[in-house]
C-alpha cells in the first residue's frame, strides 16, 4: 500500500481520482528499450529517440532509454537517430499500467558523399548500392531549393542475414496501391538521405532520383525481373506501395544483380513481394507460475521466407497474428532481459486473418518466460554526472541474508538474487534500469547514491526521478527527488517494496536522505 503521509510526494502516472489512500486504475503506460547496431551486439549510446507524440530522449552510453507517462495507443512510433546509422523506425503498442519493451537495431551507413546541390551527383558504396541526384533537385522542409554542399548517405540492409533481419525498419505491415493491407516478404531495403548540417532535405516535387539496391546472394536465384517498390512512412512505421523496381545485372553486388528504381522522395525504400495469402497463429505467454503476462512483444519470423509479424499480448496474456500461408514460422516472446524459447510450426494452409476471428487461428500453445515482477528506472539531469542505483533485499545465499545489487555487483535474472541492474551510467541522465523477476518474502529497498559527491552537484538539485513498474499489479509510480536536504546526505532512500513471496508487493514510501551505506538496508 502507499502510505497516506507520503501521497503528496508522489507523481502518479495514472490520473488520480478519489481518496489518496485508494489505488485508481492507471491511465498511462511507459516505453523502455535499448538501441544496438544491426550486428545485434554493439550498443549505440547517445542516440536520440523520438516518439510520434513529439517527445524525445537521449539514450545512455549503453543504448538504454525510457519514456514515462505515455498515452495508451495501439500504434505509437519510436524513431532513433545517430550519426553513422540510418534512421531506425519501430512501432509498438502501449497499454495503461504496463511498460512496452522495444529493441531497436540500427543499420550502419555504407556510403557518404558530399555533392553540390546546383550540379547534382552520384553516390555509391561499391557493392551495388547507388543513388543519382539531378541538378537542383534538393529542397528543405519549407520547400525552398537547397544551395551549396549537401551530404548524402546510403544504408542497404541484407535481410538474408537473420541477425540483421531484426533491424528491418517498421514491422512488415504494408498498404498496397489499391488500398488493401498486406504483409511483406523482403528482398532488399535501403535508406537514402540528404542533409545540410542537422537539416534533412528531400526531393523537389516533380523530380526523381535513380537508386540501385543490391540483391543479396541468398536471394539472387529467386529475385524476379520486376518487383513491387515500397517506401516507409515514418509517421506510422508501415510501408506503402509506390511503383516497381527492375532487376539489372551488376557484378559489384553480392548476388550479381541490383534492383533499379526511380524515387520521388528520400526515405527507407524496399524491393519486396507482398504476401497475398496469409493465415494466422494464436497462443498465450505465461510466467513460470502460469499467470498471464500482458504487453509482451511477440515476433513470428519466417524460417523459409524473409518476413516477420509482430504483436503484443493483451490483458489475458494471449495474442494472434498473421503469417504466410503454409510457411515454417518461429514464434518467440520477449521483454527486457527476458525471452521465451521459440516455438516453430508449419502454418496452416487454410486462409485466416487474426482480425476477423482470432479463435479460428492455429493454436501454437504457450510461450513461457520469467516475467519481471518489478522494474525500477532511474533518470536525472546533467549534474551530477554519476548517480547510482542500489537495491537490497532478502537472499538466503548471502552470508548476511541480504543481497546488494549496484554498479559493482549487478546481480542476475537466471539465478539468485533474481535482480539485475542493466547498466552503470556515469555520464549524466540515465536511465539505469533494475529488474526483479523473483521476490522471496521480505523487504526490498531502492536507493540512489550520489557517487560524484555533493560538491560536484548536490543530489537534491539533480532533477532525479525514479519510476517503479509493478507489472503484476498494474501499478506505475514516479518519485521526484526532494529539493530540500538539510543533512546534506548523499543517498536518496526512495522506497521499500515488501514482498508477500507470491509476486505481490506493498509499496512503502521513504523519500528521505541518508549518508551512504546507512541508506541501503532497512
Amino acid at each position: 500500500m502507499i502510505h497516506d503521509r507520503a501521497c503528496a510526494l508522489l507523481l502518479v502516472l495514472a490520473v488520480a481520482s478519489g481518496a489518496c489512500g485508494s489505488r485508481p486504475a492507471p491511465t498511462k503506460g511507459a516505453i523502455a528499450g535499448r538501441i544496438r547496431a544491426a550486428d545485434g551486439t554493439t550498443a549505440i549510446g547517445g542516440a536520440t529517440v523520438r516518439l510520434s507524440d513529439g517527445r524525445s530522449v537521449i539514450a545512455n552510453e549503453t543504448g538504454w532509454f525510457f519514456f514515462s507517462d505515455v498515452a495508451p495507443a495501439d500504434r505509437i512510433v519510436a524513431t532513433a537517430l545517430h550519426d553513422g546509422y540510418a534512421e531506425a523506425i519501430e512501432p509498438t503498442t502501449v497499454r495503461a499500467g504496463a511498460v512496452a519493451q522495444l529493441e531497436i537495431l540500427m543499420v550502419p551507413v555504407t556510403a557518404t558523399a558530399t555533392i553540390d546541390a546546383a550540379v547534382g551527383g552520384r553516390i555509391t558504396d561499391n557493392a551495388g548500392a547507388t543513388a543519382n541526384f539531378p541538378a537542383g533537385m534538393f529542397v528543405g522542409a519549407d520547400g525552398r531549393p537547397a544551395t551549396g554542399a549537401v551530404t548524402v548517405t546510403l544504408a542497404p540492409l541484407d535481410p538474408s542475414d537473420r541477425t540483421r533481419m531484426a533491424a528491418f525498419p517498421g514491422d512488415f505491415s504494408a498498404r498496397r496501391a489499391d488500398g488493401s493491407n498486406s504483409l511483406l516478404e523482403t528482398v532488399v531495403p535501403m535508406a537514402v538521405t540528404a542533409r545540410q548540417g542537422d537539416a534533412m532535405l528531400n526531393i523537389a516535387p516533380g523530380m526523381m532520383a535513380e537508386i540501385t539496391m543490391p540483391i543479396p546472394a541468398a536471394s539472387a536465384a529467386t529475385a524476379p525481373a520486376t518487383i513491387e517498390l515500397w517506401s516507409l512512412d515514418p509517421a506510422t512505421g508501415a510501408w506503402r506501395e509506390e511503383g516497381t523496381a527492375t532487376r539489372v545485372a551488376d557484378s559489384t553486388a553480392p548476388g550479381g544483380a541490383v534492383y533499379r528504381a526511380m524515387i520521388p522522395h528520400l526515405s527507407w525504400w524496399n524491393a519486396d513481394r507482398p504476401i497475398t495469402e496469409t493465415t494466422c497463429l494464436r497462443g498465450c505467454v505465461r510466467a513460470p507460475d502460469n499467470h498471464a503476462v500482458a504487453n509482451v512483444h511477440v515476433n513470428a519470423a519466417g524460417v523459409d521466407y524473409q518476413g516477420e509479424s509482430d504483436t503484443t499480448t493483451g490483458a489475458d496474456g494471449c495474442f494472434a497474428l498473421n503469417v504466410k500461408l503454409g510457411a515454417r514460422v518461429a514464434t518467440v516472446a520477449t521483454t527486457t532481459g527476458l525471452v521465451s524459447d521459440p516455438i516453430t510450426v508449419t502454418a496452416s494452409s487454410t486462409p485466416m486473418r487474426a482480425a476477423t476471428d482470432p479463435t479460428r487461428c492455429q493454436d501454437i500453445g504457450t510461450l513461457s518466460l520469467a516475467a519481471p515482477l518489478a522494474q525500477i528506472i532511474l533518470q536525472w539531469g546533467a549534474m551530477p554526472s554519476d548517480l547510482d542505483s542500489h537495491t537490497t533485499g532478502p537472499d538466503s545465499t548471502q552470508a548476511d541474508g541480504r543481497f546488494h545489487v549496484y554498479y559493482g555487483q549487478r546481480g542476475g535474472l537466471a539465478a539468485g538474487p533474481y535482480c539485475n541492474l542493466d547498466t552503470d551510467d556515469t555520464s549524466s541522465y540515465g536511465p539505469e534500469i533494475t529488474t526483479i523477476v523473483r521476490a522471496p518474502g521480505g523487504r526490498y529497498r531502492f536507493s540512489v547514491h550520489n557517487y560524484s559527491g555533493q560538491t560536484s552537484g548536490a543530489i537534491e538539485q539533480s532533477q532525479a526521478n525514479v519510476t517503479v513498474l509493478l507489472s503484476r499489479q498494474g501499478l506505475i509510480q514516479r518519485f521526484d527527488v526532494p529539493t530540500s536536504n538539510g543533512s546534506n546526505g548523499n543517498v536518496w532512500r526512495v522506497f521499500d517494496l515488501v514482498s508477500d513471496g507470491q509476486g505481490n508487493f506493498d509499496l512503502n514510501v521513504i523519500n528521505s536522505f541518508a549518508d551512504s551505506a546507512a541508506g541501503y538496508g532497512p
